[in-house]
């Protein structure tokens, strides 16, 4: 029994671990009517995007002082600090796109929202293997306003993955049948 507990342990440990988009490229995109803007940004400690100081394209249409965006290895946040404002009233979409978020060979786990933002749920998330969209159109914000989209990234076995994980199982199987033959 033993045998095969130690077999199991081999086998869960040959699982890829998840891996988080520090230390890797991502896109930051705002998207205004079809007028998309594109930061692609190594993502690090830090604040990785201030406007409207910053020199990054997003910082075309985030004009108002000051809005920030920081990555962290399994999550993005966004913070607005100024005076009452919102987000234009368009038809069709007008917010941020995340892509690249497939680090590793990761795709997108769960994705959590939080925010104090009133009227930004879910609803307005759209999410792929590799990307987040926050469709912010008509919002109000007011100095403090934050989000913070979490995603954990969840693993893609290799073949190979598989392939040790079934000779551990037989191996476990075969020690089993072996002795139980024996008694």
């Amino acid at each position: 029994m033993k045998k095969s507990i130690f077999a199991l342990l081999l086998a869960c440990a040959a699982l890829p671990a998840s891996a988080g988009i520090l230390g890797q490229v991502v896109n930051f995109g705002y998207d205004f009517v079809g007028f998309v803007t594109n930061d692609a940004l190594l993502v690090g400690a830090g604040v990785e995007i201030t406007c409207p100081a910053g020199p990054f394209n997003m910082c075309t249409f985030l004009t108002l002082p000051t809005q920030t965006i920081d990555a962290g290895d399994e999550s993005i946040t966004y913070l607005y600090r100024g005076p009452d404002d919102s987000f234009s009233p368009v038809v069709g979409f007008s917010g941020f796109d995340f892509n690249g978020l497939d680090a590793g060979g990761n795709v997108l786990g769960p994705v959590i929202l939080s925010t104090n933002i009133a009227g930004l749920d879910a609803s307005r998330l759209a999410v792929t293997a590799s990307s987040i969209r926050v469709n912010m159109e008509s919002l109000a914000i007011v100095d403090g306003s934050t989000f913070t989209v979490s995603f954990g990234a969840a693993p893609i076995p290799e073949p190979g993955t598989f392939a040790t994980i079934g000779a551990a199982a037989l191996l476990a199987l075969g020690r089993r049948f072996t002795r139980s033959r024996s008694e």
